[in-house]
């Protein structure tokens, strides 16, 4: 693993995000939804914590830097990047049930004396549900419809007819 760097705060990234793209403080305040001051002093105080100037301000508005151009696809890749990462933890809800259908044998010889570590390896994973049948068009079921199933829960491990 890469040695860890202190990284700037958060706010002042994406402040410096939106005014570059938009190449205005005012509209960049509008999208953030806070005020345009706001948004000067986020950008300023990462101006200040990297010692780098990132944009050149006047009376007719703002440019950025050259140092400001180079940072910002890396700033927008990592914000996509987290984006991502928020959008798939939402998504992965903890307690969206997993289910597996199989038949009995590989239920019973393989999978169950497994079933600890998998929820051990899988910590997100609140309830499983396993289906066994030797009819394949019980294994086949409509989501939300239950046979008679093999239920597991971190909290207790144990049969359900």
């Amino acid at each position: 693993m890469p040695p860890r760097f202190p990284i700037p705060p958060l706010a002042g990234l994406r402040a410096f995000e939106a005014v570059a793209r938009l190449q205005s403080f005012r509209k960049a305040a509008d999208e953030l939804s806070v005020t345009t001051s706001a948004v000067s002093h986020q950008v300023r105080s990462l101006e200040d914590a990297l010692d780098i100037q990132l944009f050149e301000r006047d009376t007719r508005g703002v440019t950025v830097t050259y140092a400001g151009q180079r940072f910002l696809p890396e700033v927008q890749a990592a914000l996509d990047r987290l984006a991502l990462a928020v959008a798939d933890l939402r998504q992965r809800s903890p307690n969206e049930p997993l289910t597996i259908s199989t038949l009995p044998t590989f239920a019973v010889r393989w999978m169950i004396p497994r079933l600890a570590d998998l929820q051990h390896s899988y910590l997100r994973l609140w309830k499983l549900y396993v289906f066994a049948s030797e009819d394949d068009r019980v294994l086949r079921r409509r989501p939300g419809t239950r046979p008679p199933a093999l239920t597991s829960r971190p909290e207790s491990s144990r049969a359900v007819p």
